[in-house]
C-alpha cells in the first residue's frame, strides 16, 4: 500500500520461487493481478487469472471480476457477476457473505446516484446486535449517504454500546456518519469540526470511504481547494484502495476511485483551473470508456465538460 509496486512484485514472485506454485495458494496470485492492474499490464493480468482458477483457494477470481467491472463503469456485467454468486453462495450456506456483498453494493449503486437502486440491495431493516461490525457500518454509510439520518444515529449507538472498544468505529466511522449527517442539516461547522477529528486515521485501511465523504463535503460547501486535496489522495495513490479484500461493508469496491476522479475534476473546475478540470475529466472518460451510458455520475460528468470555458 506505500506505492512501492516493484518491490511487492519482487517480493511476491521469490516467495512463489521458493515455495513452489502449487504451494502458495491463490493469494499471492490475486496481489499479482491487483499489482499488474494498477500497471496496466493487460498481458499480464489473464496470466495471474488463470494461475488463481489452477490453485485450490476461495472464490476464485470472483472479486476480481466483481471489482474491476465497477472500477470501468461495467455495472451491468458486475450486478449479474454479483447475482449469480449470490446464488452459489447461499448454496453453500455462506449467507454472511452474500449479505455482505449485497451491503456494499447498496453503497456502489448509492454513489454513483442509482439511488433508486440501492433498496434492491439494502432492503430489510438493519438489526445491529445480528450482524458483523463491518456489515453494520457500510450499512450506515449508504444509509447516511441517502439522508437517513435517524436510522444512522440509532445503529451508532447501538454499535457504540455493543463495540466500546471498537476504535475505528469510535473515531473514524462514527465522526464521519455524523459529519454525514450535520452536513445534510445545514451545520457545516460541526461537519468539517467531525471530519478533521476523523482525519487521525486516515491512513487506516478502513478509511477509504472517510477520504471519499470528506471530499465530496468539502466540494458540496464550495471549498474547491479543500475538495481538490482530498480527492487527490485517492486518485493519486490507488493502491490504498485496491488491496486484497473485497468491501464487506467497511472496505472498497475500488468505485471510491472514479467517483474521486470526477470529483477532482469539479474541485478544479470551482478554482478556476479550467485546464485541470478538462484533464481530470477526460482521465474519468478514458477510466470508464467501457462504462454502461445511464449511470448518472457518467451523465453528470459528460453533462459538465463540455461547460467548462477553454482553456489553456
Amino acid at each position: 500500500e506505500l506505492g512501492r509496486l516493484d518491490e511487492a512484485k519482487a517480493d511476491i514472485e521469490r516467495m512463489i520461487a521458493e515455495r513452489g506454485k502449487g504451494k502458495v495458494g491463490t493469494a499471492m496470485y490475486q496481489l499479482l493481478w491487483r499489482i499488474a492492474f494498477l500497471e496496466g499490464d493487460q498481458e499480464a493480468m489473464p496470466k495471474y487469472a488463470d494461475l488463481i482458477e489452477e490453485n485450490p483457494g476461495e472464490d476464485g477470481t470472483f472479486f476480481l471480476q466483481l471489482q474491476e467491472a465497477f472500477y470501468d463503469g461495467r455495472f451491468q456485467e458486475g450486478r449479474q457477476i454479483l447475482d449469480d454468486f449470490t446464488v452459489l453462495i447461499h448454496q453453500q450456506e455462506r449467507s454472511e457473505l452474500a449479505d455482505r456483498l449485497r451491503c456494499e453494493q447498496a453503497w456502489v449503486e448509492g454513489i454513483v446516484g442509482n439511488e433508486t437502486l440501492v433498496s434492491d440491495y439494502l432492503d430489510t431493516p438493519v438489526e445491529v446486535e445480528s450482524i458483523h461490525l463491518d456489515q453494520v457500518i457500510g450499512s450506515a454509510y449508504t444509509l447516511a449517504l441517502m439522508g437517513k439520518s435517524q436510522q444512522v444515529e440509532k445503529m451508532l449507538s447501538t454499535a457504540m454500546e455493543l463495540y466500546p472498544e471498537a476504535t475505528l468505529l469510535k473515531h473514524l466511522h462514527a465522526p464521519t456518519l455524523r459529519a454525514m449527517i450535520e452536513h445534510r442539516r445545514g451545520d457545516s461547522e460541526a461537519a468539517e469540526r467531525l471530519l478533521r477529528g476523523a482525519a487521525r486515521y486516515e491512513q487506516a485501511p478502513e478509511a477509504d470511504k472517510f477520504k471519499l465523504i470528506r471530499g465530496l463535503i468539502h466540494l458540496e460547501l464550495n471549498q474547491g481547494e479543500d475538495a481538490a486535496t482530498a480527492f487527490k489522495k485517492i486518485v493519486e495513490h490507488p493502491e490504498q484502495i485496491v488491496r486484497f479484500y473485497y468491501g464487506f461493508g467497511t472496505g472498497t469496491s475500488w468505485i471510491e476511485i472514479p467517483v474521486a476522479q470526477v470529483g477532482l475534476a469539479r474541485a478544479k473546475a470551482m478554482t478556476g483551473d479550467t485546464a485541470g478540470a478538462r484533464k481530470a475529466y477526460e482521465d474519468f472518460f478514458e477510466m470508464w470508456k467501457d462504462a454502461d451510458p445511464d449511470i448518472p455520475l457518467l451523465k453528470k460528468a459528460k453533462a459538465e465538460y463540455p461547460r467548462l470555458k477553454a482553456g489553456t
